[in-house]
């Protein structure tokens, strides 16, 4: 299975996880995003965070 395929099938699942750590706007970049990917790429991703407590920002690091 293909990098790409994999994504489009887990997307939700990933959406899903970003939001639990009060993730948004997730996105992918790097070799993918290129369309230049190989069997030993990985997948970049990046996104912006939702204000968190104190408490809560201490939980999202250690992930």
């Amino acid at each position: 299975m293909k990098i790409e395929e994999f994504i489009r099938e887990k997307r939700e699942e990933i959406l899903a996880i970003a939001a639990q750590h009060k993730a948004l706007n997730v996105r992918i970049f790097g070799s993918v995003a290129r369309d230049e990917a190989t069997n030993h790429s990985d997948i970049d991703c990046t996104s912006k965070r939702q204000n968190v407590a104190g408490r809560d920002r201490a939980k999202f690091r250690s992930h």
